[in-house]
């Protein structure tokens, strides 16, 4: 490592623990890493847990322009064959040239769908894991017109990811912390308001995302029995529409609304 490879790196390593916003330190280290590993583009899933499903969201990418990329991934996760490292126990560095074949590569839809329109060949991944718990990815790729990823280039990214590592963890336990009260305020508004188990679980299911169908659908309940739900919540709520039990639901939990 030359000295200016140094200084980049100590820079890294120090806005991944003094930026206190985790978007702005997320910013801070990919616009770093870039700098010091050169690539088209960096970027950083976070994985969060459901029922047991593990899935990838929030895309943070530098330079933004290429967060459309990622969106379009997320869409296709299911589709991914290095999905798995997502299930690892352990932090580790991959680098897709290692995992599938040249015609796997171009056979995959996420291929033809991601890389393809925006000139992309290469990446390299970090599966972001602390104490045993997926945390996320952090995902470099590199153009048509760049060699792939070298050896020292998947060094820096390992060393890097046992910092970052750290820096996600605690914001899980942040994140979680906020949630286990989240549910302590949706267990009291429904004492408060009478509200059935059933009516508590589609009210906390709201989203402006979806329609009455693909609730219903993800709740596995007919949507005409969803309706029935629905106006009762209006009537024990004292709201009239939909949005206005979002909003009611997005108060209650204290998340904001997209």
């Amino acid at each position: 490592m030359n000295r200016n490879d140094f200084i980049q790196y100590n820079n890294i390593v120090y806005s991944i623990y003094s930026k206190q916003q985790f978007d702005e330190m997320k910013n801070c280290v990919l616009k770093g890493i870039q700098a010091l590993i050169p690539c088209t583009f960096a970027s950083f899933l976070t994985c969060k847990t459901s029922d047991g499903y593990k899935s990838l969201c929030s895309p943070v990418c530098y330079p933004e322009t290429y967060t459309p990329v990622e969106r379009l991934y997320l869409q296709l996760e299911q589709n991914d064959l290095s999905k798995w490292m997502c299930d690892e126990s352990e932090s580790d560095v991959f680098r897709i040239t290692d995992l599938l074949s040249e015609e796997e590569r171009r056979n995959n839809i996420i291929y033809q769908k991601c890389y393809l329109p925006y000139n992309l060949k290469y990446s390299v991944y970090s599966n972001l894991v602390h104490k045993g718990i997926p945390l996320g990815v952090l995902s470099l790729y590199r153009a048509n017109d760049m060699n792939d990823f070298g050896e020292n280039d998947m060094f820096l990214l390992k060393s890097l990811s046992k910092h970052i590592n750290s820096r996600f963890y605690q914001e899980q336990a942040k994140t979680d912390s906020m949630e286990e009260k989240s549910k302590h305020r949706a267990i009291a508004f429904s004492s408060e308001y009478g509200l059935t188990m059933r009516e508590l679980e589609i009210f906390l299911a709201l989203s402006s995302e979806e329609n009455n169908q693909t609730l219903a659908n993800r709740l596995f309940i007919s949507e005409s029995t969803l309706k029935k739900h629905l106006q009762s919540l209006y009537r024990k709520t004292n709201v009239n529409r939909k949005l206005e039990l979002i909003h009611l639901k997005d108060s209650v939990t204290n998340q904001k609304c997209f």
